[in-house]
């Protein structure tokens, strides 16, 4: 895991403390001051959903249900993974920030990725979940998962981006033996019981937005960020925060969550 990035002068940190399903929780933010792009409060994000995950982890393993994932495991990367519209743009910035030769072979493999679901039917319903009949979530999962599709970002079955993935692939880990993760159509998994923050997070620049509309497949991030160009508005970094804090106080259950921040 990436340690958090020093804070810099214009940087303001705050130790965050939240309670979730029973837990404690902490975790340190750090955010720009300044008025910035939702995506440059996504690592403070990053920072707290790791912190809950770290929590999850020890529980299970507590219970003598110790975590199975492993490097080298990547049949999850071959998953139909949900991204926000934050997440895309952060992920376009990723691509281009790589060295040329890198870039080039990335953004071949998301219009190879393209290519396939289009060929299978999916790519409308994933560039655009609204069109989703509300009761076909998990049978668009399960066709999507048939497909065998390589997330761009894997290699030597590992994640390229680690410290840079998606939210929700940090959520995502069972505690079942890894081989049955290829075979989740028949197969018996044990999931890690964890928040998903990750859904939250799709409605940063639409605090009213629905989660289960607002995002799309990672694997055609590219072609959505081309689609839809950054509109998102210029916020100081905590303002952003705050917003998804509202929002994880206002979770679906309607109950509050009890948190604190102390800031410095």
């Amino acid at each position: 895991m990436r340690p958090p990035r020093p804070p810099a002068p214009t940087d303001v940190s705050a130790t965050l403390r939240i309670e979730l399903q029973g837990r404690k929780i902490e975790a340190r933010l750090t955010v720009p001051a300044g008025p910035v792009k939702p995506q440059a409060a996504l690592p403070a994000i990053q920072s707290l959903v790791n912190a809950v995950v770290d929590s999850a982890e020890r529980a299970t393993a507590a219970a003598g249900k110790p975590v199975s994932c492993r490097k080298g495991c990547g049949a999850c990367c071959r998953q139909l993974v949900p991204v926000s519209d934050v997440e895309a743009h952060a992920l376009r910035a990723l691509v281009d920030a790589m060295p040329a030769e890198r870039k080039a072979r990335v953004e071949a493999r998301f219009s190879a990725a393209a290519e396939t679901l289009q060929a299978a039917g999916l790519k409308e319903f994933l560039l655009n979940p609204r069109r989703l009949p509300t009761d076909d979530s998990q049978g668009l999962g399960f066709r999507y998962f048939e497909q065998r599709l390589d997330c761009p970002f894997l290699e030597d079955e590992a994640c390229s981006i680690h410290p840079d993935r998606p939210l929700v692939c940090r959520e995502y880990l069972v505690t079942s033996p890894a081989a049955n993760c290829s075979a989740i159509e028949a197969a018996e998994l044990a999931p890690v019981e964890i928040p998903k923050l990750s859904a939250l997070a799709r409605t940063m620049t639409d605090p009213g937005g629905d989660v289960a509309a607002r995002w799309t497949a990672l694997a055609l991030a590219l072609p959505w960020v081309a689609a839809n160009p950054d509109s998102a508005a210029l916020k100081p970094g905590p303002a952003w925060i705050n917003a998804f804090l509202d929002r994880l106080n206002r979770n679906a259950t309607g109950q509050p969550v009890a948190g604190s921040a102390a800031t410095g």
